[in-house]
């Protein structure tokens, strides 16, 4: 198969004109939070969610503790579902965050929250879902059918909502970016993206590394390889593998660093460095002309800290299809895995 012949293919091509309509769609919507918000004066922000919509709130958390000033936390959906726990959430916003919009355990967090008088915000792909349904507010991404198992366009319409979001409560602190030009920077780079996937086509274990705004990135990105190539992929904050994960590194390992040049860009260079001493082979991605992996290196376009997660997504995004497709696999399809998946 061409790996241009995947619906994923396709879906990760649709990313640039989703995202550049979503601020007129959800103007409306942040608006009328933003006036909750200043009545209400909200003191923490809660978030429930699973898979790679946990992974597109680990981006919010940075945005939310460094812009708005709120600190943001996860809460174990089992806390509500299965112990029927009581939290006293009347002072928060809570975010749930579904591409399906059918997450029950996810639902019932947003659920009491609302009975305790917070804020609740929907983040869904489906205007009708139970969770639109249960939040005061929906951001309604709008990014059509997904149809591969693999989440591509709604993971990166996720993380725009939430950084929409994040822009609104903190007052606009935040400096809009191009985000759909940058993404089509990536996806026309992609002939040099499938070279490079098709030499790891024997790629069977993998650690995947980012710090601060893309450790998102690396978490979705480890994700990715693990569901459509099967690659024993694990992800890490680069400031946790330091310490005791480091100790796995030798030369069979296969090292992917996401590292733009940022603020932590020096200890992902030092990561780097430290790994390729004990002989692992390292695939770096980056916007740094001079950093380069020892198999390859993935480009990206320049950009600030919190826009060069979605290039490092969206170029882990097309490595991970085309390494599928040079296994022999399915990206569309993977093994024991379905679109939606419910737990309680």
């Amino acid at each position: 198969m061409n790996y241009k012949k995947t619906i994923m293919y396709s879906e990760i091509s649709e990313q640039p004109q989703i995202l550049q309509t979503m601020p007129d769609k959800l103007r409306a919507t942040l608006d009328k939070i933003a006036i909750s918000c200043k009545k209400k004066k909200p003191k923490y922000i809660v978030t429930a969610s699973r898979g790679s919509s946990s992974n597109a709130i680990a981006y919010f958390k940075y945005l939310s503790e460094i812009y708005v000033g709120l600190p943001s936390t996860s809460v174990y959906p089992s806390v509500y579902t299965i112990y029927e726990s009581r939290m006293q959430l009347k002072d928060s916003i809570c975010i749930g965050v579904s591409q399906s919009g059918k997450a029950m355990d996810a639902i019932r967090v947003l659920e009491a929250t609302r009975k305790a008088g917070g804020i609740t915000i929907a983040i869904t792909n489906h205007e009708d879902s139970p969770m639109a349904k249960a939040a005061e507010f929906h951001l309604y991404l709008g990014a059509g059918l997904e149809k591969s198992v693999a989440a591509t366009k709604t993971f990166t319409a996720q993380m725009y909502a939430l950084f929409l979001l994040a822009k609104t409560l903190s007052s606009d602190k935040l400096k809009s970016f191009d985000v759909s030009s940058g993404i089509q920077k990536v996806i026309d780079l992609n002939s040099d993206i499938d070279k490079l996937a098709v030499s790891q086509k024997t790629l069977n274990h993998a650690f995947v590394l980012g710090r601060s705004f893309c450790y998102s990135a690396a978490l979705e990105s480890g994700l990715k390889l693990q569901e459509t190539t099967y690659t024993k992929a694990q992800s890490f904050a680069s400031s946790d593998f330091h310490h005791g994960p480091f100790a796995m590194i030798d030369n069979t390992s296969t090292v992917f660093l996401i590292m733009p040049k940022s603020k932590v860009f020096k200890d992902l260079l030092e990561l780097k460095e430290k790994s390729e001493l004990q002989s692992a082979k390292t695939i770096v991605v980056t916007d740094c002309d001079k950093t380069k992996g020892t198999i390859g290196t993935l480009k990206i376009p320049s950009g600030d800290d919190y826009s060069t997660p979605f290039y490092a997504a969206t170029a882990m995004q097309l490595f991970a299809n085309s390494l599928s497709v040079a296994k022999e696999l399915s990206p569309d399809t993977p093994r024991g895995l379905n679109k939606v998946t419910i737990t309680m």
